[in-house]
């Protein structure tokens, strides 16, 4: 849904316990063929990720508290679950996208 959108998608994901999910990760994100430029994705701590926070900002996350802190922080968050991807699509259109 959002490659159609004209909007600068970045991907903001935890590496987990240790730094060693990131290469994993990196190897997912080639297979799956997003589209996202290496500087575009952004490796935080789950209790970090606030920092990424900004009025222009919408963080789309599966946990409720870090929607909560990065809106806190300034952002705009949707809580998003797997097996509802129409509801998180819903909740794009209400924030114009």
């Amino acid at each position: 849904y959002l490659k159609s959108k004209d909007v600068e998608l970045h991907i903001l994901s935890s590496p987990g316990s240790s730094n060693d999910a990131i290469p994993g990760k990196n190897k997912w994100l080639k297979r799956m063929n997003i589209g996202i430029s290496p500087n575009k994705v952004h490796y935080k701590q789950a209790k970090n990720k606030r920092e990424m926070a900004a009025p222009d900002a919408l963080l789309i996350d599966d946990r409720g508290l870090n929607i909560a802190q990065f809106i806190e922080d300034g952002g705009k968050g949707i809580k998003h679950n797997s097996s509802d991807l129409e509801s998180t699509i819903l909740k794009l259109k209400k924030f114009g996208i």
